[in-house]
């Protein structure tokens, strides 16, 4: 029985005992009784295994009662001559279609069977060579199986106790195909110990069953299931013994169970037609209709003969979002002429689900619904592994991760870098909140700087020393003293002008102290106006973020009153507005030209020159002389000033001192301190971008290493790290490198910066700071030519760029930007070989997308060596199918047959039968299969059977 479908579960036993067994429990029962309990119990394939016996006849009989319900296989159970305890048992199991007579005549006259015949021996008192017959089963053609483990009669009662049984064992499992086991832990226990050993020991991989080795047909019951996915045949069977995965002994494969959860996920059937009145005469597709098997389908054939054409056809009916590189439905192909073709076809696409979609073959608009399966063109994963730009190639890539990302945890992003973008959007306004206090910062710096440069000190020392000479030679032109006037008329005069001069100082005094007032004032004024500004500023801002957030938190718990309150008072900074407004009106009205202190003055001066105008010479000296050391007072005064007002005796006087004491620098090391806290802040959120990073790659990263042995020929990698980014660059774009300096074009400044970055890891706390402050005391401090030397920043930048700049360069950390790099054998992705890259895409595709939509890949093998094929795509093809249904298109046998098809669809076109495409289906064990793979696949018997042992089985 061969299903065109190809290889799929179904449930087989192979120990099954008839009336002929010896030990039957109930002779009166009928062979259609038979076949319809194990129908009943959706048995394929049974295997009839009488004790030393096979009963011929009633095996046709059973053949014949199941032909089309069932498949009964010939076999016979045997007991060997080793024992432990008791004897040992093994089967042999034949082809439906053998020459069961001649079978059964060889092995009751070639083994102790003969004996009951010959000697009237009971059926239990005769016991086989196991070697010797186990030979014999192999040259009729048979499969062998032995029981092992808990099951009675079984090769584990063969103590290990001398190295001649333990031989024996292993000479047993050379020639054996099958353990047969009594419990599911014997499961357990034997792919701990025994398989692995028996691989090391004789190469060699024992599939394992448990079987029912039934007695009473009435009373059938299974231990467990055993599920074989072959065709329901003795050649499915042989398959098994090449293929050990394709049993699964206990309730229901984990392939069933994803099939039956995500039926929509596989596709059933595929049908195609022309459109109903077409008037193409060509055949074409016309007619075409084949099922699809849920696992690994293989589409192979000769080139020219449509195999890319009905995997483009699949992928657009399953609206592929890579039509752009599909290599027969184009516009130069099928398309061409305006879809002259191709709008005379309809595909019917059906899913397991039951539903289906009927779409025209230039419908180009099917391909904007969502996409139904991953198909990956050749031209599509050709252009991916050979563009110079690898934007797209990491895309791909990126897609593939983000599908490992929960999707609680995708917080309705679309992608990874829409949510990465999301989740790092609090770090990124924390490290935009230390870059503004930086900027605070680099201007008290600048100041502070321009006060430590020597030169600024020898200027202030300059200024000091014309200063003290301009003082000196001002107190050298004090007026010589003259005494008052004795006579009692000028006392009176002189007493006058005294008080006279005292109401003109008082009435100065307040006109001075209100304009101080009034510039204080408005000082106070501008800087609360500023302040109410950021904070009706920020208001809004916040009033935005209250806006938004709300948003999103009705949708989730509805009222959202009271959760966030923000409240602005800005009515005492009002009130002091309006205070400092009236009083500048109060001192305004002191300092106006016409008022009261204005006048008194003015009156006075009057008063006092009309005195002065009547005195007499004695008393005229006198004043004058009081004139005279008022205005030099005055402007001794004026000389002196106070340490805020620039240029003046104590401003120099003050600002050295402030300098040489150490102040100026305590205050310089201050603000460096603020400026490296702030430095180490940003690098920290950088560091928790990084963090944030590795936790969305973490599922990958986990699923990569829960599959390393898989992957154990390609080292795929992640690795999430600050990377510098165009530092140098953007640093001596801004240096005008042909001035002086430390880092100047003819000190070698560009190896002087890569020197640093060598040596300091500015990934770290440690490194980032000594590289900052060196490179920024180098700068200052240049050492270049053996001797320290003052450079000011500013001198040494180019003129379109500012101390800020360079500081903003530096500091606010930029150049360090959070890179994941994805690599493959130590190698990141953008130095990869075409063919390395092609191995990464298909590690990504095959193992680590988690998509369950069916994948579609036409020849992946194209930028591989033989040996990448073999250690790459066959592995991890087979993972690929234990979880999404697999479509690949290929000439190469490694594929084909190596990844151990469930289906092979041989797509054959005649082009002069009006290029009518047809296809013959079915499983890799199927005869007819196989003479068209061995026809197409590198074209003769010898190339076939090197490929791989299965061949080896037909």
């Amino acid at each position: 029985m061969h299903d065109k479908r190809g290889s799929i579960w179904r449930k087989w036993d192979l120990h099954f005992h008839t009336q002929s067994s010896y030990d039957y429990k109930n002779k009166s029962l009928t062979n259609i009784e038979i076949i319809d309990e194990l129908v009943n119990n959706k048995i394929s394939v049974v295997a009839v295994t009488d004790h030393h016996i096979i009963d011929v006849e009633r095996i046709k009989d059973l053949q014949k009662l199941g032909e089309g319900r069932i498949t009964v296989l010939p076999g016979i159970e045997f007991l060997g001559e080793l024992r432990g305890k008791e004897p040992i048992h093994y089967i042999g199991i034949f082809s439906e279609n053998s020459d069961i007579q001649h079978i059964w005549d060889k092995l009751r006259m070639s083994t102790a069977i003969e004996g009951i015949h010959t000697k009237g021996k009971k059926v239990n008192e005769v016991y086989c060579d196991t070697i010797e017959t186990a030979k014999l089963i192999k040259f009729l053609g048979g499969v062998i199986t032995i029981h092992a483990g808990s099951k009675s009669n079984g090769i584990d009662n063969i103590t290990n106790s001398l190295p001649h049984a333990l031989a024996q064992k292993e000479d047993i499992a050379e020639l054996i195909d099958i353990f047969e086991l009594g419990r599911l832990d014997d499961i357990e226990g034997y792919e701990k110990g025994v398989i692995p050993h028996l691989e090391r020991s004789i190469k060699k991989r024992h599939p394992l069953i448990i079987c029912s080795d039934n007695h009473n047909i009435h009373d059938y019951q299974l231990k467990t299931n055993l599920w074989i996915k072959a065709d329901p045949c003795f050649e499915g069977l042989k398959q098994v013994l090449l293929q050990p995965n394709r049993v699964f002994v206990g309730d229901t494969p984990p392939e069933i169970l994803h099939q039956r959860q995500f039926p929509h996920k596989f596709i059933k059937k595929i049908q195609l037609n022309k459109i109903v009145g077409s008037s193409l005469t060509d055949d074409w597709f016309d007619g075409l209709e084949f099922e699809i098997n849920r696992g690994l389908v293989a589409i192979i054939g000769n080139k020219g003969n449509a195999k890319s054409a009905l995997s483009d056809i699949i992928g657009f009916s399953g609206h592929s979002d890579n039509s752009n590189n599909f290599s027969f439905l184009n516009d130069d192909k099928f398309w061409a002429n305006r879809g002259r073709l191709a709008k005379e076809f309809n595909c019917l696409i059906e899913w397991s689900d039951g539903t289906n979609e009927s779409i025209n073959l230039f419908d180009k608009d099917s391909l904007h619904k969502p996409e139904r399966v991953r198909y990956i063109p050749q031209n599509h994963l050709e252009q991916l592994c050979t563009a110079t730009n690898t934007e797209q190639f990491e895309k791909v890539l990126k897609e593939i991760i983000f599908s490992h990302i929960p999707h609680e945890e995708r917080f309705g992003k679309n992608d990874l870098d829409e949510l990465v973008t999301y989740l790092t959007l609090v770090v990124e306004e924390k490290i935009n909140a230390s870059k503004n206090k930086l900027k605070v910062i680099f201007t008290s710096l600048k100041e502070v700087e321009k006060q430590l440069s020597p030169s600024h000190l020898e200027k202030l020392k300059f200024d000091f020393e014309e200063k003290r000479k301009e003082k000196a030679e001002h107190e050298s032109s004090k007026p010589a003293l003259v005494e008052p006037p004795t006579s009692s008329n000028s006392n009176d005069e002189s007493d006058r002008i005294l008080k006279l001069r005292e109401i003109v100082e008082i009435n100065e005094k307040l006109i001075n102290t209100a304009a101080t007032k009034i510039n204080e004032n408005n000082i106070t004024i501008e800087t609360l106006k500023q302040r109410k500004q950021k904070i009706q500023n920020l208001k809004t801002y916040v009033d935005g973020q209250i806006i938004e957030m709300n948003s999103d938190l009705t949708s989730i718990i509805g009222d959202t009153k009271g959760i966030i309150e923000f409240k602005i008072d800005i009515t005492k900074l009002d009130n002091a507005l309006t205070k400092l407004d009236a009083e500048n009106v109060n001192q305004k009205i002191i300092v106006n030209p016409i008022s009261i202190q204005n006048k008194a003055i003015s009156d006075s001066k009057i008063e006092i020159a009309q005195i002065q105008s009547e005195l007499d010479s004695p008393a005229k000296l006198y004043q004058a002389y009081i004139d005279n050391l008022k205005n030099w007072t005055d402007r001794l005064s004026g000389i002196l000033g106070d340490i805020q007002r620039l240029g003046t005796y104590k401003f120099y006087e003050n600002a050295i001192s402030e300098i040489e004491s150490g102040k100026v620098k305590s205050k310089w090391e201050g603000l460096k301190n603020e400026r490296k806290d702030l430095v180490l802040e940003i690098l920290a959120f950088k560091h928790e971008i990084i963090t944030i990073w590795q936790n969305l790659y973490k599922p990958v990263t986990d699923y990569i290493q829960m599959n390393e042995g898989e992957l154990d020929h390609y080292d795929v990698s992640f690795n999430a790290q600050l990377k510098e980014t165009k530092l140098r660059e953007k640093f001596f774009e801004m240096l005008n490198s042909r001035r002086i300096g430390y880092f100047s074009s003819s000190a070698g400044g560009d190896q002087k910066v890569e020197d640093l970055l060598a040596v300091h890891d500015i990934t770290t706390e440690v490194g980032l700071v000594n590289f900052l402050e060196t490179i920024y005391d180098k700068i200052v401090f240049d050492d270049s030519s053996g001797t320290l030397t003052y450079r000011s920043i500013s001198s040494q930048l180019k003129d379109s760029y500012s101390y800020e700049d360079l500081n903003e360069l530096l500091w606010e950390l930029d150049y360090l930007q959070p890179e994941y790099s994805l690599k493959l054998e130590g190698k990141d992705v953008k130095v990869l070989s075409p063919g390395q890259r092609g191995a990464l895409l298909l590690i990504f595709y095959l193992l680590l997308d988690k998509g369950n939509i069916p994948l579609i890949i036409d020849q992946p093998e194209e930028n591989l060596d033989n040996q990448s094929v073999y250690n790459l795509l066959v592995n991890f093809i087979k993972i690929a199918k234990q979880r999404r249904q697999v479509i690949i298109v290929t000439h190469n046998p490694n594929l084909a047959v190596g990844c151990d098809a469930d289906q092979i669809i041989y797509v054959k076109m005649d082009k002069d039968k009006g290029n009518k495409v047809e296809v013959s289906l079915g499983a890799i064990e199927n005869p007819k299969t196989t003479k068209s793979i061995i026809e197409i696949l590198e074209g003769t018997y010898p190339a076939f059977n090197q490929r791989a042992r299965t061949y080896s089985t037909h």
